[in-house]
């Protein structure tokens, strides 16, 4: 999980290191005042920016891997508060296998 001032962030699931197909469930917790949020696959925002979430908790998501090469991918979320400060969880690894 991600630390210092503005919120707070963290990966659950799907785990790094694992092997995933077809439709997964992205888990993550978030504490703090949020403004916008993004999922990111390799480095693209894939999910688009959603607006004026303002979670103190977590809002799982799915993800349809389908659109995805088999192969090793990295996955993050990035999040920014209402001052605009950016904070974005750590990678995760996972294999992509449809």
């Amino acid at each position: 999980m991600t630390t210092g001032t503005g919120p707070l962030i963290g990966l659950l699931d799907p785990p790094d290191c694992s092997t995933i197909k077809g439709t997964v469930t992205v888990i993550f917790n978030s504490f703090g005042e949020l403004s916008t949020f993004q999922f990111i696959v390799d480095g693209v925002d894939v999910k688009g920016m959603f607006q004026d979430l303002n979670k103190k908790a977590y809002e799982p998501f799915q993800w349809n891997t389908k659109h995805w090469v088999n192969g090793l991918h990295t996955y993050s979320v990035r999040m920014t508060d209402q001052n605009g400060k950016a904070i974005a969880a750590y990678g995760f690894i996972v294999t992509i296998s449809n």
